[in-house]
């Protein structure tokens, strides 16, 4: 049995940083999405579901929180949704619980703490 490798979004508005992210994990092996906005990631979302979403908070129009809700109400448990984001005080560790979020990560992450919440993810999976 062959397993498709874990299909991950990166969703940020600062190009660089998702780009930069992506092709890191992209030569990792994983199958990288990108959207540079709230809109472009609920889109690709329902096109293509993600296993795994890193997810910035502050973005222009639709931010992080509200992405973060509209995956888990179409997607549910079966999404990991990352928080990446420079703000790690209370205030926005509570509203990234109350959004649904699985995990909050602060900027700059490792890689190997990223690598290693994806493959913690990841359930049994076929092909």
């Amino acid at each position: 049995m062959t397993l498709s490798p874990p299909r991950i979004f990166v969703v940020d508005d600062n190009h660089d940083s998702a780009d930069i992210l992506a092709e890191i994990l992209r030569f990792k092996g994983f199958d990288v999405h990108v959207a540079y906005d709230g809109t472009q990631a609920i889109a690709m979302a329902n096109g293509i579901p993600p296993d795994v979403v890193f997810l910035d908070l502050g973005m222009p129009g639709l931010d992080g929180y509200a992405v973060a809700r509209a995956l888990r109400a179409r997607h549910g448990p079966y999404v990991h949704i990352v928080a990446l984001t420079a703000w790690s005080d209370a205030a926005t560790l509570a509203k990234v619980d109350e959004a649904g979020f699985d995990r909050h990560l602060a900027k700059p992450s490792n890689l190997d703490t990223i690598v290693a919440i994806i493959a913690a993810s990841m359930p049994a999976r076929r092909a």
